[in-house]
């Protein structure tokens, strides 16, 4: 990242030594070059996730496995035959916002961003994943990154991007659905993207707090472009029946398979360099062009002194 100005660096590198210290926060990053996946437990009970801290989502349909080893974060599953799926969340809807306290939920919550929750912050989330399942000869395979808001009642709207791998195709596909409280059940839009590529892919997620419009894209050069692959209104079109409870996202990593006819082994479907970083308001850029300005004229008035 190019920064011009020495303040900003400074300011930049305080709030995130502010946000890694902090057990409950939206942003982060991880490389999984450690090898050591810690994962949260639940049992039933919402309890603190910090950073680095991962949680698999209680999900019957999954057999598989998540593993952090070959310095990267690797999904693996027996199942050869039916549908499989699993989400590793970063951070969890409950650990996203603040909820009170009922029943077996003990209440807790962040801010999840220095500046406000993350539907009320901008900021921009990116994975580098790879699917290597491309010689199927039935079914797909999926590897993902998926964001997911509650609702007063639960469950509210989700919004995914991932590389899927089928039989003689890759393609990029960007998703999102909406609960329907009253069927019990989302209501899906799939999108599907023809693509060559299905190894160190990056997946990128921005959000403008402004406007509420989140951008799916994906890079297949290392980041240098980027595709859009969608984007959502989530305070129009493609919002969820309610605004995101108290501001909350959840942020997860999504893997799946169905009818693939073979177990996903270790290095076929992978994830890594996760990082979720803020970005500065309008007021913001404001300030550091002022403070940029400053700096410039009193350099100026050295200078001719």
């Amino acid at each position: 990242m190019n920064v011009i100005i020495r303040t900003a660096i400074g300011v930049t590198a305080l709030g995130f030594s502010v946000l890694s210290s902090s057990a409950q926060t939206f942003l982060g990053s991880d490389n999984f070059n450690d090898n050591t996946l810690t994962l949260m437990t639940s049992g039933g009970v919402t309890i603190p996730q910090a950073v680095g801290q991962w949680r698999i989502v209680d999900d019957s349909e999954s057999s598989g496995t998540w593993t952090e080893t070959n310095q990267g974060m690797e999904y693996t599953t027996p199942v050869t035959s039916g549908f499989d799926r699993s989400f590793l969340y970063w951070v969890s809807g409950a650990t996203s916002y603040n909820r009170p306290a009922s029943g077996n939920n003990l209440g807790i919550g962040g801010t999840g961003l220095p500046t406000g929750n993350p539907y009320t912050s901008s900021w921009v989330a990116q994975v580098e994943v790879t699917n290597n399942l491309t010689s199927l000869s039935t079914g797909w395979s999926n590897t993902g990154l998926q964001l997911f808001s509650s609702g007063s009642n639960g469950f509210n709207a989700y919004y995914t991007i991932s590389v899927n791998t089928a039989p003689a195709a890759i393609w990029i596909v960007p998703e999102w659905g909406v609960y329907n409280v009253g069927t019990d059940d989302f209501t899906t839009h799939i999108n599907y993207i023809a693509t060559n590529d299905s190894t160190n892919v990056l997946l990128q997620m921005s959000f403008n707090a402004d406007t509420k419009v989140l951008v799916a894209s994906y890079s297949n050069d290392g980041g240098s472009t980027f595709l859009t692959g969608a984007t959502y209104d989530l305070d129009g079109a493609e919002a969820g029946y309610e605004p995101p409870l108290n501001g909350g996202f959840a942020l997860e990593l999504l893997a799946s398979v169905n009818n693939i006819g073979s177990a996903v082994t270790s290095g076929q479907m992978s994830f890594d360099n996760l990082s979720v970083s803020a970005v500065p308001e309008p007021s913001t850029y404001a300030a550091l062009a002022g403070l940029g300005a400053l700096g410039f004229a009193v350099w100026r008035r050295r200078r001719k002194a």
